[in-house]
């Protein structure tokens, strides 16, 4: 059997040897539950994208056609799930009180996001749209047409539409469509058609903590902590 890693239902995520603030750029995220092929590429080179990854500000990350990826934001716990044949860059910056500005920009493929008590603020970017977020589910995919589909789950998320400049809310149980050249289509949707996490968690798995040590800027090692599921397939 395949042992894999989950995410908790009541994850905790905290810094065990003082605050991690000492980095602006780096230690902004953590990977976590993972399935099929997932590349990383950090400073020029590229290789298997293993759990437990601390990842800075302009990695990629890139799944494969049965590849999956959960990852977690260490500020407040943000969580995007990439889906088969998605890249996407991660940035972000923290500031003195810890909270990341963070940034999603997807190249290609379909995202799942999750934010519940969002502490910095978190974009999803394509070539043509900025989605922000304030506490919401919602997917995003951008296609290799250069369309993108903004599907709010929960909450609401700020669309703009960087080809017209203009700014849209998707509110709950709608679908957003922007074309390539601008062009702006919404779709209501029945709550019994929307999607869901594509990757749920499964409360009833035994957890087990996992420490990950991480240095700041001037050296010094910190760890973080996170309470996982100990699943296996």
């Amino acid at each position: 059997m395949k042992r894999i890693y989950a995410l908790a239902v009541v994850a905790a995520l905290f810094i065990a040897n003082g605050a991690l603030w000492g980095s602006t750029s780096g230690g902004i995220a953590v990977t976590l539950k993972m399935k099929g092929v997932v590349t990383l590429t950090h400073g020029g080179k590229t290789g298997a994208l293993k759990f437990g990854t601390v990842l800075d500000s302009a990695d990629v990350v890139t799944t494969g056609n049965d590849g999956m990826v959960t990852i977690m934001f260490t500020d407040d716990k943000s969580l995007i799930k990439l889906k088969p044949g998605t890249t996407v860059k991660i940035a972000g910056h923290r500031d003195n009180d810890g909270n990341i500005a963070k940034r999603v920009g997807i190249e290609i493929g379909e995202l799942f996001a999750k934010v519940e008590k969002q502490k910095g603020v978190l974009e999803v970017a394509t070539p043509t749209s900025v989605a922000s977020v304030k506490g919401t589910q919602f997917f995003v995919l951008y296609d290799a047409s250069g369309n993108t589909i903004v599907t709010t789950i929960e909450g609401l998320v700020a669309l703009k539409n960087n080809v017209t400049g203009e700014e849209y809310q998707v509110k709950v149980a709608q679908k957003c469509e922007m074309q390539a050249d601008g062009t702006i289509t919404f779709e209501t949707i029945d709550p019994a058609d929307l999607p869901g996490d594509p990757d749920p968690q499964q409360p009833s798995a035994p957890t087990k903590t996992l420490n990950i040590q991480i240095k700041d800027q001037d050296g010094k090692t910190q760890t973080i902590q996170i309470q996982v599921q100990d699943t296996q397939e």
